[in-house]
C-alpha cells in the first residue's frame, strides 16, 4: 500500500538522482492507495516523468504482481517499519535482486541476500543501484530462487508444534 511507513517519497528521490545521470531509467511504484498519502499522489500525478521513466499501478492482482516480479531489474521494499516484510520473501523466492531499507526485520528476512540502504539518506540508494548497475555483466531481471517460501501447511505445522511445545512445558511446570 501507500502509506507514510512504506517510504515511497525515499524512492522517488532516490531516482531524482539516479535521472540526473541516467534519465532513460524506469521506476514502477505499485500498491494500493492506503492513507495519508494525498501529498504523494499529487506529486506523482504531476511529475513530468509519469507514463515515460515513472510508471505507477493501484489495482494489481496476483498475476499481474508476478509479471513485475518476474520482469523487474531489482525490487525495491524502502519500508520504515514492517511487520514481517513478505514482499522480500515473494521476491527473493522469484529470485529477484532486492534493495531493502537497513532495518532489523527486514535483515532477518533478507539475510545476506538483500542490499540494504541506509534510510537518512536517499543518495545512498541511488548510489548502490548505480553501483549495482554497472558492476552486472548481465542485467537479467531473473535469477535462481534465492529461497523457499513455506507453504500454509508448513506454516501451520510448525505454530501448532510450537504452541503445543509451549503448552506441554507450561503443563510440565506446574
Amino acid at each position: 500500500t501507500f502509506e507514510p511507513r512504506k517510504n515511497h517519497r525515499y524512492v522517488l528521490e532516490a531516482f531524482e538522482h539516479i535521472w540526473r545521470r541516467y534519465p532513460d531509467r524506469k521506476l514502477c511504484l505499485i500498491g494500493r492507495v492506503g492513507w495519508k498519502c494525498e501529498e504523494l499522489l499529487s506529486s506523482i500525478k504531476q511529475h513530468s516523468r509519469l507514463g515515460k521513466q515513472l510508471f505507477v499501478f493501484h489495482d494489481l492482482d496476483d498475476a499481474d504482481v508476478e509479471f513485475c516480479y518476474r520482469h523487474a531489474k531489482a525490487i525495491l521494499f524502502p519500508s520504515i517499519v514492517e511487520g514481517f516484510g513478505l514482499p522480500i520473501v515473494e521476491a527473493l523466492s522469484r529470485g529477484s535482486y532486492v534493495f531493502a531499507s537497513d532495518t532489523k526485520i527486514h535483515r532477518e528476512v533478507g539475510g545476506d541476500n538483500c542490499f540494504y540502504s541506509d534510510l537518512r539518506d536517499s543518495r545512498h540508494l541511488a548510489d548502490q543501484l548505480i553501483d549495482w548497475e554497472s558492476q552486472q555483466a548481465d542485467l537479467r531481471p531473473r535469477r535462481q530462487p534465492i529461497c523457499r517460501p513455506a507453504t500454509w501447511q508448513e506454516s501451520t505445522s510448525e505454530l501448532l508444534l510450537h504452541a503445543l511445545t509451549g503448552w506441554l512445558t507450561h503443563r510440565a511446570g506446574k
